[in-house]
C-alpha cells in the first residue's frame, strides 16, 4: 500500500491539472450551452444549471490555485496551500480556500434542488474550540441528508418517466434518466474525501498523499 501512496504522492499535481482540465471545460460548455440552447420550456430550470455551472467553475479554479494539503494534528487542522496561490501570498491562499468552501457545500445544496425540480416537474482554525468542532460537523454531515434527498428525488422521477408519452418524449425521457444516472453519481465522491480524512483523524492510516488527496 505504501508503494501505491508514494506514486501517489508524485502524481497529486498532475492528478490536479487533468482534473482542473475536465472541469473546467465541462461546466463552461455546461454554461454556454445553457445560455445558448436553452428551450422555452426549461427556462425556469436553466438558471439552476447555469447557477451550478458557474458555481463550479469557481470550485475548480479554486481547488486548483490552493492544492491544499491537511495534517491533522491533536487539537489541530493545518492547511498548507501547494498550488499557485503560494507564489503569491498566504491571505491569498486563505481567502481562496474560504471561497472553495463555500462553493463546495453549495455545489451540494444546488445538486439537491435541481433534483427535487425535476421530480416535481415531472410530476406535473486553532484548536477544538466550539467553532472548529461545528465547522468539522457540519462539513462532514452536509453530504449525508444532502444526498438522501438526490436519492429520493431521483428515484420519484425514474418511476415516473412512464411509457405513456410520445415516441420523442420517451427518447428525451430516456437521455435525462441517463443524465440523472450520472448526475446521482457525483455525490458519494464527497463522502470518500470524508472516509479518507476519518481514516487521518483516527490514526488508521498514515500518508502524506491521503493527506493531499482528501480536497
Amino acid at each position: 500500500m505504501d508503494i501505491f501512496f508514494d506514486w501517489l504522492d508524485g502524481q497529486i499535481h498532475a492528478i490536479h491539472s487533468v482534473m482542473f482540465f475536465v472541469g473546467f471545460t465541462s461546466n463552461a460548455t455546461l454554461l454556454l450551452a445553457a445560455i445558448l440552447e436553452t428551450s422555452p420550456a426549461l427556462k425556469t430550470y436553466s438558471v439552476m444549471i447555469k447557477v451550478g455551472a458557474m458555481n463550479d467553475l469557481v470550485e475548480i479554479c479554486c481547488s486548483f490555485f490552493v492544492m491544499q494539503r491537511l495534517i491533522i494534528l491533536p487539537g489541530n487542522l493545518i492547511y498548507l496551500s501547494l498550488g499557485p496561490c503560494s507564489l503569491i501570498s498566504s491571505r491569498a491562499c486563505f481567502v481562496v480556500y474560504c471561497l472553495r468552501l463555500c462553493t463546495l457545500i453549495y455545489s451540494l445544496y444546488v445538486m439537491a434542488a435541481s433534483f427535487t425540480y425535476r421530480g416535481d416537474e415531472i410530476a406535473g482554525h486553532t484548536g477544538l474550540t466550539a467553532q472548529v468542532v461545528f465547522t468539522i460537523l457540519f462539513m462532514m454531515t452536509t453530504p449525508i441528508p444532502t444526498y438522501a434527498i438526490i436519492l429520493v428525488t431521483r428515484h420519484k422521477v425514474r418511476t415516473r418517466l412512464c411509457p405513456r408519452f410520445t415516441t420523442h418524449t420517451r427518447r428525451q425521457k430516456k437521455h435525462k434518466k441517463k443524465a440523472l444516472t450520472i448526475h446521482a453519481m457525483l455525490p458519494p465522491v464527497y463522502c470518500f474525501g470524508i472516509a479518507m480524512y476519518g481514516v487521518i483523524f483516527f490514526e488508521l492510516y498514515h500518508h502524506v498523499a491521503l493527506e493531499k488527496a482528501i480536497f
